[in-house]
């Protein structure tokens, strides 16, 4: 699976494209980008290829430099871009590289906040920014798709026998949706504010487990088409949702009165378990939550033929 913020991870074909290509991947994974921005130095004013300020961390600036070469970058080069970057006060500086890099520069920037780079290293680098902007993004989507699938969550006592009969078939039509959303662990990957921390951790290695099991699965390409995915679907289910409960408190859930529909609502999310979940006690049924970590063949049937609409 190639992995794509934007359709922009294969390699660009001039300067100009790379540049772009850059803003656009570092716009993807939070940042705020500019191309050809002019930046103060303690000398005088430079004009760097792109500059990226992070919005979510405690980073400073990121200073990109794009060598559309078709010669190795020299160690001069990166002893002039690492004057800009420590006389700017950025964090970083990405010098991105088409033909790669002399040993000489590569000795320069071994002590240095200077990453050098080639077009597949800096796709790899920024990765996990765009896992963690990206799943920030599910993130406001999933909790409330989430919430509207537990009946136990949803005032089901107020929309009377048709509204729950509604209620019950958009249980049943995005049950598999609901079990890919608690696959992916959204909630601790968008707590996530420093991206060293993403990188060299368990969160991203999870995250990057999920959009290689599920794109291969659902027999998409690219990481940037399964997260679309998730976005268009979850907003498509939540917007049924609404018009079954709409004018109702979403907060209005007394347990007892929920609980009277809740066996019968539980059946449209899990049919195969819902005989055993009949032998529970009202305590028990009041703390399923839905979250179920395994994918089941009703999950992979009913997602491959929503996906084959649009993103296959």
């Amino acid at each position: 699976m190639v992995f794509q913020g934007l359709p922009v991870s294969d390699p660009p074909e001039n300067w100009k494209e790379m540049e772009k290509s850059v803003a656009q991947i570092l716009t993807a994974s939070g940042m705020d980008t500019e191309i050809q921005k002019a930046i103060n130095l303690a000398r005088g004013t430079v004009t760097v290829d792109v500059f990226a300020q992070p919005k979510k961390s405690l980073y400073g600036p990121i200073i990109c430099e794009c060598k559309y070469w078709n010669t190795a970058v020299p160690q001069e080069k990166v002893f002039a871009f690492s004057r800009i970057v420590g006389d700017s006060g950025a964090s970083l500086g990405l010098l991105i590289s088409r033909f790669g890099f002399q040993e000489g520069a590569i000795n320069a920037a071994r002590y240095s906040n200077i990453k050098l780079l080639s077009w597949p290293e800096f796709i790899e680098y920024v990765k996990p920014f765009w896992l963690c902007e990206t799943t920030r993004r599910c993130l406001g989507f999933g909790r409330v798709l989430l919430k509207y699938s537990d009946p136990l969550d949803v005032p089901t006592h107020l929309i009377g026998d048709q509204g729950r009969a509604e209620y019950k078939k958009l249980l049943s039509k995005y049950r598999g949706l609901v079990q890919l959303l608690s696959s992916l662990n959204i909630e601790v990957i968008s707590q996530v504010e420093y991206p060293a921390m993403l990188r060299d951790g368990d969160i991203v290695c999870a995250a990057d487990a999920f959009v290689n099991h599920y794109a291969d699965m659902l027999q998409v390409r690219t990481a940037d088409q399964l997260f679309t995915f998730l976005v268009d679907t979850c907003e498509q289910a939540i917007n049924e949702f609404d018009n079954v409960f709409n004018g109702f408190d979403l907060d209005d859930t007394p347990y007892e009165e929920v609980t009277k529909y809740a066996d019968d609502l539980i059946e449209a999310l899990f049919p195969e378990e819902h005989s055993s979940s009949r032998e529970y006690g009202e305590n028990e049924v009041s703390r399923i939550k839905f979250e179920h970590q395994n994918a089941t063949t009703d999950l992979i049937r009913w997602i491959r033929k929503t996906v084959r609409t649009g993103y296959a």
